[in-house]
């Protein structure tokens, strides 16, 4: 299982780890809003654009952690 995470982007990693720790704290929908806050700090990364990218263009994403 930590292979193919680690496939996945760092900052979208380390953004998955918050809310699922955060989960053992609150629930319902304070922890929905938590997680779109960490969704949306994502979406203006380098990462970001890079997964989009290789999406459409059908190949594997190169994350750097920006």
């Amino acid at each position: 299982m930590a292979a193919a995470i680690a496939l996945n982007g760092p900052l979208g990693v380390r953004a998955a780890k918050r809310v699922i720790n955060k989960a053992s704290e609150i629930g319902g929908k304070e922890l929905v809003d938590f997680d779109k806050a960490n969704r949306v700090e994502l979406n203006n990364t380098k990462d970001f654009a890079e997964a989009l990218a290789a999406f459409s263009e059908r190949r594997p994403s190169n994350f750097t952690g920006e």
